[in-house]
């Protein structure tokens, strides 16, 4: 098993319901902050891109959804988007992808998926504002959009961050149900709260041996369900 030190959430958090992904429903899906995890996270893994290809990947499809679809609605509110102008972005984001996905030759010698839909995800934002200053104003050059004026690394760096912290926090949610409260009590004060074993073991009445393994169940799935998520490893430096 590769040695890996995963980043720490802020705090605990509840699991979150189903998210529909129909046009009527917004595609948000309440969670708690996460940390930035600067520049270095996994690429997402090849064998879900895989699967979306050619016909009969209906569940393949929805998994993408469920994980996708909350990500890129919730990056078009944190540029300025309103609830409905959101929401209709990330249809079209998800349309787009639903001609692409089947043909798409996932390759990460090449670059990352989460490059690509970063791009796609801007892209389509771009569109949405020409065409409301075109719908105001007539037909509007590439410099009279805001959104073009401001696109810089920043954007990436924005997009990256908001991609890093989703892909934990949904990994962190998957696993919720496997493990008994207790459990991930011990997960939660030692590696989210950031605890001492000794405080822990006080309030959970357990010895350090078994906060260790408990611990260690936890992050163990957590790695495995990352490369679920992704097709590499993170290595964080504290």
């Amino acid at each position: 098993m590769l040695n890996v030190t995963m980043p720490k959430c802020s705090k605990a958090f509840d699991p979150s319901p189903e998210l529909d992904p129909s046009p009527s429903t917004p595609p948000v899906r309440p969670a708690p902050p996460v940390p930035s995890c600067n520049n270095v996270w996994p690429s997402t893994q090849g064998s879900l891109l895989l699967q979306l290809r050619g016909q009969g990947n209906a569940s393949s499809w929805k998994l993408f959804v469920d994980i996708y679809m909350p990500l890129v609605y919730a990056f078009c509110r944190k540029r300025g988007m309103q609830h409905a102008d959101a929401s209709d972005v990330t249809q079209e984001v998800f349309v787009k992808l639903s001609d692409v996905m089947p043909r798409f030759d996932y390759d990460p010698e090449t670059g990352y998926f989460r490059g690509w839909l970063g791009k796609v995800t801007l892209n389509q934002i771009r569109r949405h504002f020409r065409r409301d200053q075109s719908r105001v104003r007539g037909d509007q050059s590439r410099a009279d959009d805001p959104l073009a004026e401001r696109q810089s690394d920043s954007d990436n760096e924005l997009w990256i961050e908001q991609f890093h912290d989703h892909l934990l926090r949904t990994s962190l949610e998957r696993i919720r149900p496997e493990f008994s409260a207790e459990c991930w009590s011990a997960f939660q004060m030692l590696w989210v709260e950031e605890k001492s074993t000794d405080d822990v073991a006080v309030s959970l009445g357990r010895d350090h041996n078994w906060l260790y393994k408990a611990k260690h169940r936890v992050m163990q799935r957590l790695e495995r369900e990352v490369l679920f998520l992704s097709d590499d490893i993170p290595q964080f430096h504290r």
